[in-house]
């Protein structure tokens, strides 16, 4: 086995100078802004959103032990763009580093276990008490949704994975409950920093791992780490922002690492389970809208009373 200090799976770690470069995409110059959109745009963006939600809600009965990464990645691509005439959105860090660019090699962000995001759509075969998630990213009519579950594979898993599992589920909603015109960035991110921490998890911070606006553009604006300060300083939510709550939780020190791999796989670097679950909001005069709620979730978990 090699050493793990130097990679993972037998892939190595990007070099810390390219992992650098990508994190300073954070401040390019497209980012510096957060478009406000219409009552139109939140009905298209709306509209997209239920793509991503019923493409999570279909593949949910496929997510059990024995399918592989592979298969559950062509399911994927069929529903989406066979099914739903929406086109695959997937924006991957290149393991060059020189930036964001379309990756036409995975229909979705899969996550397992350790791997945070970026899992490549393999032969690997899931296996009973894994922690498997799906990001969906696509657009629809030219505008974007993007959206993200996790599953406990045969329902059957250790208190870790079934803690992290439901805190990570929880801290999504805890957050949404907060998100009104008024509120700062940096009150949003202490919020979750102190969720996380009351549950004994830590939030990983490092780019892509973050929030993020969204419109036409899967990244259209601001970034948004789950903590005070950089980035979030002096940002204000208003009323017509629309962008996602996705706060990655970990059992263990925070730390992350990227593969060298064509879809640069981000890795707990302690091999510590991850997890997290994105929705969409759209800012309104009183609180926020969720824009892709799937089956059987219901927008009073939000409530903060």
């Amino acid at each position: 086995m090699g050493d793990q200090t130097l990679s993972r799976f037998g892939i190595p770690y990007m070099s810390d100078e390219a992992t650098a470069n990508i994190q300073k995409l954070f401040e390019g110059e497209p980012f510096q802004q957060m478009t406000i959109k219409s009552a139109d745009d939140i009905a298209k963006m709306k509209a997209a959103g239920a793509v991503g939600a019923h493409v999570l809600d279909e593949i949910s009965a496929h997510i059990v032990p024995g399918i592989t990464i592979r298969e559950i990645d062509q399911l994927t691509h069929d529903l989406i763009v066979g099914k739903y005439g929406a086109e695959v959105v997937r924006l991957a860090v290149k393991a060059s580093g020189t930036g964001m660019a379309h990756a036409d090699n995975i229909s979705a962000s899969y996550a397992l276990n350790d791997v945070v995001a970026n899992a490549p759509a393999d032969e690997r075969a899931l296996r009973t008490g894994d922690l498997f998630g799906m990001d969906i990213s696509a657009r629809k009519d030219g505008w974007s949704c993007d959206t993200a579950r996790r599953w406990i594979v045969g329902n059957d898993a250790s208190p870790e994975v079934t803690g992290l599992y439901a805190a990570s589920l929880q801290v999504m909603w805890h957050v949404i409950g907060l998100v009104r015109p008024g509120v700062t960035l940096n009150e949003l991110g202490d919020a979750a920093t102190a969720f996380a921490e009351n549950h004994g998890y830590r939030i990983i911070h490092t780019f892509p791992a973050v929030g993020h606006s969204i419109g036409r553009e899967h990244n259209d604006g601001w970034f948004i780490p789950w903590k005070s300060g950089g980035l979030n300083e002096g940002r204000v939510v208003q009323e017509g922002m629309t962008f996602s709550i996705e706060i990655y939780l970990t059992t263990g020190s925070g730390e992350m690492r990227l593969l060298t791999n064509e879809v640069a796989s981000l890795v707990t670097a302690d091999s510590a389970p991850a997890a997290y679950w994105e929705h969409i909001v759209a800012v309104t005069s009183t609180g926020c809208e969720v824009l892709d709620l799937r089956a059987g979730e219901d927008p009073a978990w939000a409530r903060t009373e």
